[in-house]
């Protein structure tokens, strides 16, 4: 069997032996019309797989799919990197949004921007006469850039993404292309929120779910809805933000899309906090764990410990809190997350200085700041700062709290719960200087 010269592999493929390879590869490069007919077909063969497996990328079945994609990688890179290279735009444009949550998933973000970078710069040199041909041209290059800014997104480079889909949209709004706008709108919304202009980013997801033929994918509507909730959340209007979460979570059970169902649960838990249900808010967490855990979705998996923190110092349990705290920090060192960071340290930090640990939470309020200040983070340095004020207020130094404080509360980045602490710390820290003054 060792010596056969066709090998079934566990996996159900099948691999040549080398002899045999290499004498295929010397008789296909010998006829360039045979080899040109050869990589059409094997570029056809496989981002028609690619695009045949959506709808189970997106199910229960997730994980399982991800590791068949994977094990058939190489031939698709080769069969998309043909694809653009011989300008096969249409091609492209089918398989686009399998290939990118086959990205999105693992965090394989800098390939990703490579690849669909591959497919702009296709669309961008295709010759074309025709002024239609032309319009479609410009869309499909605009739309591939676009995804291309989402992993810029992923990497921390916010300007590079606010600037690209800003001039995506300019573009897309000229055009009758629903899909590739909507898209473009929704990672506009996205980039918003984390530049803290909240009004702003809702009214780029409404735009893009109200679009007509907007999106037929199921799962990225339940995506949107729940980024919706997620800006509601952070405006304070939290009636509004459980509906719209509820909604996106019915929508992403109903396809079984184990990522999409545990970022909801991790977004719909913070409005139950909200409402002082911590019950329901620690059943939901258990759930989404177990859920980004088997999806192996590192985002989620953070954001649902630092969550699962918080319900331990409900408890009075700090020390599995700061363990929780921890094994968050270190999953968004890993992966690189640093706005994920500069929440987690911001958290740890008022952890700390609850517990009077006041340098160590100092150093956690710093560095959240630092991280947060240089990717432009708005909404989190602002978070950082409140507790730095906090510190500041607790060693009995009021005046640089007072200061930051205010500037808090004049930032119309700071979300709502952010001013609320504000707004609590300023109450406070105005009737501890009445009462020194009178003293």
């Amino acid at each position: 069997m060792a010596k056969s010269l066709l090998r079934r592999l566990p996996s159900g493929r099948y691999e040549l032996h080398e002899l045999v390879r290499q004498y295929a590869a010397d008789r296909l490069h010998a006829s360039p019309e045979e080899e040109a007919e050869t990589r059409e077909r094997h570029c056809r063969h496989y981002l028609t797989q690619l695009q045949q497996r959506e709808a189970a990328l997106h199910s229960a079945h997730q994980r399982e799919m991800l590791d068949q994609v994977t094990a058939e990688i190489d031939n698709l890179r080769l069969a998309w990197e043909s694809a653009a290279t011989e300008h096969r735009i249409a091609w492209l444009r089918q398989t686009a949004w399998v290939l990118w949550w086959y990205y999105e998933l693992p965090d394989l973000y800098q390939e990703g921007e490579m690849m669909f970078g591959l497919a702009a710069e296709s669309a961008r040199t295709l010759e074309v006469d025709e002024p239609a041909s032309r319009a479609a041209q410009e869309i499909a290059a605009c739309h591939f850039q676009i995804f291309t800014a989402s992993f810029a997104f992923r990497q921390d480079r916010i300007g590079e993404t606010v600037e690209t889909v800003a001039q995506g949209l300019d573009r897309l709004r000229k055009g009758d292309d629903a899909e590739a706008l909507f898209d473009a709108l929704w990672i506009a919304g996205s980039s918003a929120r984390i530049l803290g202009d909240f009004p702003q980013g809702a009214r780029y997801v409404r735009e893009a779910l109200a679009l007509e033929g907007g999106s037929n994918r199921t799962w990225l509507v339940a995506l949107c809805t729940i980024l919706l909730g997620q800006i509601e959340l952070e405006l304070g209007n939290y009636t509004e933000a459980h509906r719209l979460i509820s909604k996106g979570l019915v929508l992403s059970r109903a396809l079984g899309d184990p990522t999409i169902i545990s970022y909801a649960i991790g977004m719909l838990s913070q409005t139950v906090r909200a409402q002082g249900r911590f019950a329901e808010m620690e059943l939901l967490l258990r759930e989404g764990y177990r859920l980004a855990r088997e999806s192996g979705t590192q985002y989620t998996q953070g954001l649902l410990l630092m969550q699962l923190a918080e319900i331990a110092r409900t408890k009075g349990d700090d020390a599995e809190a700061e363990r929780l705290y921890g094994e968050s920090i270190a999953l968004y060192r890993e992966k690189g997350d640093d706005w994920s960071l500069s929440r987690a340290l911001t958290q740890l930090g008022d952890l700390q200085l609850a517990g009077g640990a006041e340098a160590k939470a100092r150093q956690s309020f710093m560095e959240a700041l630092e991280i947060a200040q240089r990717g432009s983070y708005y909404p989190l340095a602002l978070d950082a700062m409140i507790g730095i004020a906090t510190g500041e207020a607790k060693e009995g130094r009021l005046t640089p709290a007072f200061e930051l404080v205010l500037q808090v509360l004049r930032d119309s980045a700071a979300t709502d719960v952010t001013k609320s602490r504000a707004e609590k710390l300023r109450i406070e820290l105005e009737s501890q200087r009445t009462t020194k003054r009178t003293l």
